[in-house]
């Protein structure tokens, strides 16, 4: 079996495609499968490849048209895709021009399995953001290439549910993301002043702005809590966005409870890991968050909306509910804030045993070849599609 990877992007640039493109690579070459990964070349691709280790990058270039390179237009990678020879792609986003070449290849080689794996592109938030530019992709090209597909790849029920109301009829599998579980880390989590991270891309849709807001008003109502806890941000984004968050929290004077740290990978990642106490992600939208999955790997308790899909976490008592929204920001920080050091403990430790059981790369693997092999015609159809 030789299975391909399509992505428009498969650097730090991807964001948390960053984290599960490299492991299901590997984890499904464990499994005895040929993968190679397709994807573009970035200014980031080179220093970041050694994260796929032995997995092979069949690398094209994106044109340099501004408005064509919006669209990820490239003219090689038709040729990158003919050379990789596969029985399944297993596209990896949606909306730019790798979508078109996965319609076309299908439509050429019709026994080719297509798998569309949208990453929460579909969700209600995601299609209204940017909506033109979407309505043009999908005219062109992205419409036909989701009702060709074979399968869709879903990371969670709401996800499922979002794809279903747009009228697709293809069969879904509801396969979540995954995570390592770190290897003696050594926790740090002896702060006088605890810590509260956050970390993945600093986009409008992740609710930082609202975070920030939540903290002005905690600030008012209880500052002898918010003395005793800071935020780090740590994550890239654009320079006009960072700025206007950096102006909020000057303006309600949180500097010194609020700090932007820029992105970390590797070693510096583990780190802020292992010395935060807690971790939020305040978001309007996602597909199924690693950053979440890899909190609770490190045995930290979470404060999530319901829009990161992870219900399980309510379920378990690890993760605290908010909304998008200041007021209910500020209320979920200061119901968590009171918390003793022992019930923050075992939230975390409620986390990492969810993970162990559900969410490691092992098992998301295992679960992805019964997929391909049922699409094959060579397993039973496993109970996590809907068709």
């Amino acid at each position: 079996m030789k299975v391909s990877l399509l992505t428009s992007c498969a650097s730090r640039k991807a964001g948390g495609l960053f984290a599960t493109i490299p492991n299901l690579s590997k984890s499904l070459n464990q499994l005895g499968i040929t993968v190679n990964v397709v994807c573009v070349e970035d200014k980031y691709l080179e220093d970041d490849k050694y994260v796929y280790e032995n997995i092979p990058l069949i690398i094209y270039h994106k044109s340099r048209w501004p408005l064509f390179a919006q669209l990820g237009y490239s003219n090689d990678i038709k040729d990158a895709i003919k050379n990789s020879m596969f029985n399944i792609i297993h596209q990896q986003g949606i909306w730019l021009y790798h979508s078109c070449v996965a319609l076309r290849y299908k439509q050429k080689y019709p026994n080719t399995i297509k798998i569309i794996e949208p990453h929460g592109m579909l969700d209600k938030w995601a299609i209204k953001n940017s909506a033109w530019k979407k309505k043009i992709a999908g005219w062109l090209f992205e419409y036909k290439n989701l009702h060709t597909a074979d399968c869709i790849h879903a990371l969670c029920e709401e996800e499922y549910k979002s794809i279903r109301s747009i009228g697709l009829r293809n069969p879904i599998a509801i396969i979540p993301n995954g995570v390592d579980l770190p290897q003696n880390p050594h926790f740090n989590r002896g702060n006088k002043q605890k810590i509260l991270l956050y970390l993945g891309r600093i986009h409008p849709k992740k609710g930082l702005k609202e975070m920030i807001l939540g903290f002005a008003q905690l600030k008012q109502s209880s500052p002898e809590l918010l003395n005793k806890w800071c935020v780090r941000i740590a994550g890239w984004g654009q320079n006009k966005y960072v700025h206007k968050l950096q102006n909020l929290i000057n303006k309600y004077r949180l500097n010194n409870n609020i700090t932007f740290i820029g992105p970390v990978y590797g070693s510096d990642k583990d780190k802020e890991l292992c010395n935060a106490n807690a971790f939020i992600l305040p978001s309007y939208s996602e597909g199924l968050p690693i950053s979440v999955l890899e909190a609770w790997a490190y045995q930290l308790p979470v404060i999530m909306t319901d829009f990161c899909n992870l219900p399980e976490g309510f379920n378990v008592n690890a993760a605290v509910r908010i909304n998008p929204t200041p007021q209910s920001i500020c209320e979920g920080l200061m119901n968590f804030f009171v918390k003793d050091d022992n019930d923050i403990e075992v939230m975390g430790k409620n986390g990492f045993k969810l993970v162990s059981e559900q969410f490691t790369w092992q098992h998301i693997a295992k679960q992805t070849l019964e997929l391909y092999l049922y699409l094959l015609g060579n397993g039973e159809k496993p109970n996590f599609v809907y068709e």
